[in-house]
């Protein structure tokens, strides 16, 4: 991939291999840990880690090998339009990854300048081409691809500070707020816990509530789609976990997976139909009218004007995902899956209507603040996107930039 063209003044031509290293580290005999936190390619998506591992180092999976530092990029090998990236600050000292990451150490290049520019859709989109004409049985890179990368920065490594910073300033706004809707959604479900969750079952309930089924109270919303001429935002399995919408780009029609179909409205809650344990869930608090979701997604929508704050944080409960979690793996395919049918029996506490008022009055303010959280982290991603080739490329300097 060559961006060498019109160099902007003050910049030169390079290519990765000249300005960083991949893969300098691996466990060896001299590695000095018996139990890992352990970072596979599933657990990270575009910069957010989801999940580490914790293993003996003796029972630690064979791809466990990869060692990091601080600044090192992670970058997945595999089908690269997923975005298994990530940027590692000051990791653990025990952190080791998979080696389906290509971990790139910078060396005469701003670490994070590095990092923005590898993050880019034109980068990504480039590498999925190269992947999908490799050997391997699944579209894959090898690290060379990365190091073949050619591109323009800055000779001034302030200027590449001054991008970064810049860039990373969007980021760091997103993650706080992401973290605010997080404390958020801990707060919900503490409330619910307190309101509901001592009741089990077979326990005698207040007078008017009852024990019904996901199927009395919801269904499985499943409404084509209209596509127009504007972009559209798509949502993916990947792009939601535990409540956080992680992913939100606008992206033309035309360039669409085919599993893009579903339309979804306001309060509906998306729940991946794919591997329940790993809490692909959502609650939609905002304006629906431009995104399409996934097939592989369940859109549950309450009925019977069932609260659909409660019904979210029934879902989302840990006992509930465990009972989908041995639905999925009970039926046969080629990964545990679960359908609304095979879910719809699954039983639900329903409080008396009162009751549900009452709760949905305190939660209305928790939802409606994690909703206006979520407009500002679209806004902030959209402008940092738009910004992003700019920078990375020098069509915007940084002395043009106004804040």
């Amino acid at each position: 991939m060559s961006e060498v063209k019109n160099i902007p003044e003050g910049w030169i031509e390079t290519t990765l291999r000249d300005v960083a290293k991949t893969n300098l580290k691996s466990i060896d005999k001299n590695y000095s840990f018996n139990n890992i936190l352990y970072l596979d390619t599933g657990s990270i998506t575009k910069g957010m880690i989801e999940t580490l591992q914790n293993f003996d180092l003796i029972d630690a999976p064979s791809r466990a090998k990869r060692l990091v530092q601080n600044n090192d990029i992670v970058y997945s090998t595999v089908r690269p339009n997923q975005e298994h990236y990530g940027f590692i600050t000051i990791p653990e000292e025990n952190l080791v990854v998979s080696t389906g990451f290509t971990v790139i150490t910078a060396v005469s290049i701003n670490p994070k300048f590095l990092y923005y520019y590898l993050i880019q859709s034109s980068v990504t989109n480039y590498l999925q081409i190269l992947a999908e004409h490799s050997t391997s049985t699944y579209p894959s890179i090898k690290p060379i691809d990365i190091e073949n990368l050619e591109f323009n920065i800055p000779k001034d490594i302030n200027e590449q500070k001054s991008i970064a910073a810049i860039l990373t300033s969007f980021d760091d706004k997103i993650e706080l707020l992401q973290a605010q809707n997080r404390t958020l959604e801990e707060s919900a479900q503490t409330i619910y816990a307190e309101w509901f969750g001592k009741y089990l079952i077979k326990d005698k309930l207040p007078e008017g509530w009852k024990i019904g089924s996901l199927g009395d109270v919801a269904v499985n919303h499943s409404k084509a789609f209209k596509f127009s001429n504007k972009k559209v935002v798509f949502i993916n399995t990947g792009d939601v976990s535990e409540g956080q919408f992680l992913h939100s780009e606008e992206i033309s029609a035309k360039g669409l997976p085919g599993q893009a179909k579903k339309a979804i409205e306001l309060y509906d809650i998306l729940y991946s139909e794919i591997r329940p344990k790993n809490k692909r869930f959502a609650f939609v608090d905002f304006d629906t009218s431009n995104y399409v979701v996934s097939t592989k997604f369940m859109i549950i929508r309450p009925k019977n004007d069932f609260s659909p704050f409660l019904l979210y944080l029934i879902l989302k409960n840990q006992d509930t995902i465990d009972e989908f979690n041995i639905v999925a793996e009970s039926r046969s395919g080629t990964f545990p899956q679960i359908t609304f049918d095979s879910v719809k029996t699954f039983p639900i506490l329903i409080p008396d209507k009162q009751k549900q008022n009452e709760f949905d009055s305190i939660l209305v303010p928790i939802m409606e603040k994690e909703m206006n959280n979520h407009i500002q982290i679209q806004t902030l991603i959209k402008t940092r996107d738009e910004l992003l080739p700019k920078l990375i490329s020098g069509e915007i300097r940084v002395n043009e930039f106004k804040v």
